[in-house]
C-alpha cells in the first residue's frame, strides 16, 4: 500500500505545478496593455481557475486515502484507543443523564401560596396535553414534591392509592399500578398536608420547613423531618398509628425545633427539640412501651455495625445476647429457622428504606446462625454454627447494602470482603465489594471486584452500568482533582 505521507506531498506539488502553470498562461495573455482592460473577467476567471485546480488536488488525497484505508480512521493505535474510550465516555454521560431524566420525569412538583387543594390522579400526568390525558398507556409521575409551598391546605386522597396508567377514556386505573412512592416537603410554610393515600415506600420527608402540619390518616411508617422548626406529625387516630407496628411508625429527626409528634390515644411528645449545636445528630421517636420516647440514634464499640439503632436497643441486644449464653445452645434448625425470620424482617426495613433498623436485623440473624463467634484466618469473622456459606454471605451482602445507603462505605466493604470469602461464586458480593470500592473512589481496585460480579452475571445491567461507570471515574481521575465540576 501507498505511504500516505508522499501522495499527500504529490498531491500538493501536483496543485502548485497547475497554479504555476495558471501564472505563465495568465501572464503571456496579460502582456497587451488591452487585456487588462476588464479587471472583473480577470478575477473571475483567476477564481475559477484555483477553484479547479484544489478541488482535482482534494479528490485526489481524497482517493489516495481511501487506497490506503485511512479514510475516517485514526492516524494511530493510541488514537483509537482515545476515540473508544471518548465513545464509551459519552456512551455513559447519556445513559446518566437519561437516568436523571427519568427521575425527573417521575416527579410531580407543587409549588403553590394561599390555597387549598388536592392533587389528584389526573394531575400526575407527565403532562397537561389533552391528546395524553385521554390516551391509554400514559403512566403518571409517582413521587410528590411539595416545594416552596406557604399557606396552603392540601388533601392527598385515597384515589392515589395504587393509581397506574390510564385506562381507556382517560380515567386513571388503580389496580394496575403501584401508587405514589414518597412524598418530598421542602421550603414550605404554614401549610397542612392530609395523607389519606398509601405510599409504597412509606415515607415522607419534611426539610427545611416551617410551621407545618402532616395529618396522617392511612398507614404510614417513616417520617423524616430536618433543619425544620413547629412541625406536627399527627396521626388521625390509636388504630391508624398502630397499623404500621411492631417495627413503626417511627419519626426520624434532626436540627428541629418544636417537634410535636401525637401517636393517637393520647400518646403525645410536644416541642421535642434536636441539639442547637449539631444540626447532623439524628434523634428518633417512637412508640416504647405504650408510651412515645425521643432517644439519640448511636453508634459505639463493638455495636458500630448497628448504626442507626438506639442506645436502649444496643443495650437490649446485649442482654439478650448474654442470656443466650447462659442458656442451652438451641438445635441447628431452630437457629436457623431465627435467623431466617430476622432476615425477613431485614428485607422487610431495607424495603420500607429503614436501612439503619434492616442492618440490626440482619446482625441478629447473623448472630443467630452463629457467624460472629469466631474469627477465621484471614481476618473475617466465621460461622461456628455449620451454616452455610451461602447464607452467611447473603446476610452479609445485605448488610453491606445497607452500609452503602447509610454511607458507610469502609464498613460496606468489610462485609462484602467477608461475602466473597465466604462464597467466591456470588456475584451479589463480588457486586457490593465493587460498588464500596467505587464509593471510597478506588476505582482501579473497584474495576476487578465488578468485573468478577459481571463473569458471574453477565446479563446483570446494574452491574454493566456500574463497572461503565467506575472506568468513567478512573479516567477523569479522582474527584479532587475537578474541583468545581459536576458529573
Amino acid at each position: 500500500q501507498t505511504s500516505p505521507g508522499p501522495e499527500r506531498d504529490r498531491s500538493r506539488d501536483a496543485a502548485a505545478s497547475l497554479k504555476s502553470s495558471h501564472r505563465v498562461r495568465t501572464t503571456s495573455r496579460c502582456a497587451s496593455p488591452s487585456a487588462m482592460t476588464d479587471f472583473d473577467k480577470w478575477e473571475r476567471v483567476a477564481r475559477a481557475e484555483v477553484a479547479a485546480v484544489e478541488a482535482e488536488a482534494e479528490a485526489e488525497k481524497a482517493a489516495n486515502d481511501a487506497a490506503v484505508g485511512l479514510r475516517d480512521a485514526p492516524a494511530s493505535e493510541a488514537e483509537a484507543k482515545d476515540a473508544a474510550a471518548h465513545r464509551e465516555l459519552k456512551k455513559a454521560k447519556q445513559r446518566w443523564q437519561q437516568r436523571e431524566q427519568a427521575e425527573q420525569a417521575a416527579k410531580y412538583v407543587v409549588t403553590r401560596a394561599d390555597a387549598t387543594f388536592a392533587v389528584q390522579p389526573e394531575d400526575l400526568l407527565n403532562d397537561d396535553d389533552a391528546k395524553s390525558r385521554s390516551s391509554p398507556g400514559v403512566v403518571p409521575r409517582r413521587v410528590l414534591s411539595l416545594y416552596s409551598c406557604s399557606k396552603c391546605d392540601v388533601t392527598l386522597p385515597a384515589s392515589l392509592d395504587g393509581v397506574g396508567v390510564l385506562s381507556p377514556g382517560g380515567a386513571a386505573d388503580n389496580d394496575s399500578g403501584a401508587g405514589l412512592v414518597k412524598v418530598f416537603v421542602e421550603a414550605c410554610e404554614d401549610v397542612t398536608i392530609r395523607l389519606r393515600c398509601r405510599l409504597v415506600t412509606s415515607f415522607v420527608e419534611i426539610a427545611r420547613s416551617a410551621r407545618v402540619t402532616l395529618l396522617v390518616e392511612a398507614p404510614l411508617h417513616t417520617v423524616q423531618c430536618d433543619l425544620s422548626a413547629e412541625v406536627e406529625v399527627r396521626w388521625a387516630s390509636g388504630a391508624v398509628f398502630d397499623a404500621a407496628a411492631p417495627d413503626g411508625p417511627r419519626v426520624y429527626h434532626a436540627g428541629c425545633s418544636a417537634l410535636t409528634v401525637d401517636a393517637g390515644a393520647g400518646r403525645v411528645a410536644e416541642k421535642v427539640a434536636d441539639p442547637a449545636d449539631d444540626a447532623e445528630a439524628q434523634s428518633v421517636t417512637q412508640l416504647v412501651d405504650g408510651v412515645l420516647r425521643t432517644e439519640r440514634i448511636v453508634a459505639a464499640g463493638d455495636a458500630s455495625r448497628l448504626v442507626g439503632a438506639t442506645r436502649r436497643e444496643l443495650d437490649a441486644e446485649a442482654a439478650a445476647r448474654a442470656s443466650a449464653n447462659k442458656i442451652s445452645t438451641p438445635p441447628d434448625a431452630q437457629r436457623t429457622a431465627q435467623a431466617d425470620a430476622e432476615r425477613e424482617k431485614g428485607n422487610a426495613s431495607f424495603a420500607q428504606r429503614e436501612y439503619a433498623q434492616a442492618v440490626l436485623h440482619y446482625t441478629v440473624a447473623l448472630d443467630h446462625l452463629g457467624s460472629c463467634s469466631a474469627p477465621s484466618s484471614d481476618g473475617h469473622e466465621a460461622s461456628s454454627s455449620g451454616a452455610a456459606p451461602d447464607d452467611v454471605a447473603k446476610l452479609l451482602a445485605n448488610r453491606a447494602a445497607c452500609f452503602l445507603k447509610l454511607g458507610h462505605p469502609e464498613k460496606a466493604l468489610d462485609d462484602a470482603e467477608g461475602a466473597v470469602a465466604r462464597s467466591p461464586a456470588y456475584a451479589k458480593a463480588h457486586f457490593r465489594q465493587g460498588l464500596a470500592l467505587h464509593a471510597l473512589e478506588r476505582y482501579q481496585e473497584a474495576l476487578p471486584a465488578l468485573g468478577r460480579a459481571r463473569d458471574l452475571e453477565p446479563a446483570n445491567q446494574q452491574i454493566l452500568d456500574a463497572i461503565k461507570f467506575a472506568e468513567m471515574r478512573l479516567a477523569r481521575g479522582p474527584r479532587s482533582q475537578h474541583k468545581g465540576h459536576i458529573y
